[in-house]
């Protein structure tokens, strides 16, 4: 079994690379023989549960949209943009423009929220009762009612309940969503609420959502659509002298969740041996990233686990001059439609003397994240990435 995570196809080209290697078992005669993500085959109604929206636009962009002036008014919930999207440092400028009106529904001071016009207090996941099921697993958990809920704090569907009646918006949804979804669902939800867990039935797993119903090789509705019939991966070109920055999770953080517990997320940039040298560095330099979106000051940790030519960075990582990695991801798309997180093209060199100023404009970021991030980011047990030098 081929288990193809979401990481590989967020660069250019990561589109192709997914469908080629999902085809790959099928070459040599291996039914369902990958897993991507079994959303499509979950018997759930989503298209009655979900009504399309009256416009989308690319997640990745979101800051040359803001930019444009294409919105006067910005509603944020379950996502805080202003730390994990691309461009961030343009989204933060954006959103502090005096024409947008921005409302930020929330359950702690993010950064997003520190932005907001509006704060709207949201209930934790503690505090309200939920349905939760995954693109892993086919289960469908009930999310019990564990802690009372403040009294200032509504949640997504009851705030959306509010705001539909005020505007006069009509919908079943709108009555009574619980017993919607029961109908909806043909009591599975009512049964999740009954046995806090249930499984959700699958497709047949000889149904295939092709035109023709089978596993195809030559797709005839990518070639309609104006795509390539046949998947032809990209092989990433990087120019010399640049790194690719690559990020991934910390497994303490859930994007930028989790910061009030356990502190910023560390500021360490994983390099190869090889780059090291290369650029006269050891474990511990500043280092400075850069490209033509900005510059960031990152701490080095020189790692065997990295391969040459790559720079890794957690996920929404704090900067030591007190932005997020954010700044620098690439806000583009690939040919089918993909963000390219993991194709940022970034330069770096060593710190001058000029870098110590931050330390005297940012003495508690400096503190706090050589006390943290060093720590959880070296050789200790909590350290998903090892160094090479102890």
């Amino acid at each position: 079994m081929i288990f193809i995570g979401y990481g590989v196809q967020r660069r250019y080209g990561g589109g192709e690379a997914v469908r080629a290697i999902s085809l790959l078992p099928a070459l040599v005669g291996v039914h369902r023989g990958f897993f991507y993500s079994n959303t499509l085959g979950l018997l759930l109604p989503f298209n009655q549960l979900t009504p399309p929206p009256a416009r989308t636009i690319p997640q990745s962009m979101l800051a040359e949209y803001l930019e444009k002036g294409d919105f006067k008014l910005v509603f944020v919930f379950l996502t805080n943009p202003a730390a994990t999207y691309p461009e961030a440092e343009r989204i933060k400028n954006s959103l502090l423009r005096d024409d947008l009106f921005v409302v930020v529904h929330e359950t702690h001071w993010s950064d997003t929220a520190r932005l907001a016009d509006l704060v709207i207090p949201a209930p934790t996941y503690l505090e309200k009762e939920d349905l939760v099921y995954s693109y892993w697993h086919n289960y469908l958990i009930y999310n019990k009612l564990l802690l009372p809920r403040p009294s200032e704090s509504i949640s997504e569907v009851d705030l959306a309940r509010r705001l539909a009646d005020s505007l006069g918006i009509n919908d079943d949804y709108l009555e009574d969503p619980w017993s919607k979804l029961s109908e909806d669902t043909k009591g599975l939800v009512e049964r999740a609420r009954q046995n806090r867990i249930v499984e959700i039935p699958y497709r047949r797993l000889d149904e295939y959502q092709t035109p023709s119903g089978k596993i195809e090789f030559y797709s005839q509705r990518a070639l309609m659509q104006g795509y390539r019939p046949l998947p032809e991966p990209v092989a990433p070109r990087v120019p010399e002298g640049y790194l690719v920055l690559v990020s991934g999770s910390h497994p303490l953080y859930t994007h930028s969740q989790f910061e009030d517990v356990y502190g910023r997320i560390p500021s360490a940039a994983f390099i190869s041996v090889q780059d090291a040298e290369h650029y006269g560095l050891e474990n511990n330099d500043l280092i400075e990233i850069f490209n033509e979106r900005g510059s960031v000051i990152m701490r080095a940790r020189v790692t065997n686990r990295i391969p040459q030519g790559i720079i890794f960075v957690y996920r929404s990582a704090w900067t030591l001059d007190n932005s997020r990695i954010n700044k620098l991801v690439d806000p583009g798309r690939d040919s089918l439609g993909g963000a390219v997180y993991n194709s940022t093209l970034v330069q770096i060199r060593k710190a001058t003397s000029k870098t110590w100023s931050y330390r005297k404009r940012f003495p508690k970021s400096f503190s706090s994240l050589s006390s943290f991030s060093l720590n959880s980011c070296g050789s200790s047990n909590n350290s998903s990435v090892n160094d090479s030098s102890k």
